[in-house]
């Protein structure tokens, strides 16, 4: 049985995006702001820019992907 369910898991939508975009987020992660924001010393200034950075993107792609949805 445990085996059965792994197999259906490994099938899902969400297993087939965590494997096509994994490059992806290996590079976002590598990128010096992200770098700081896993840090352990990461500091409020360095959070808000990053959110920032998010939200300047963010608001420009998720009209484009509601209108293609």
């Amino acid at each position: 049985m445990k085996t059965a369910r792994f197999l259906v898991a490994a099938a899902s939508p969400h297993h087939s995006l965590r494997t096509a975009t994994q490059s992806s987020h290996d590079a976002l992660e590598r990128l010096p702001v992200m770098r700081r924001l896993m840090s352990p010393d990461v500091t409020r200034d360095d959070y808000a820019e990053v959110l920032t950075a998010f939200h300047a993107a963010h608001s420009v792609l998720e009209p484009v992907i509601e209108r293609a949805i």
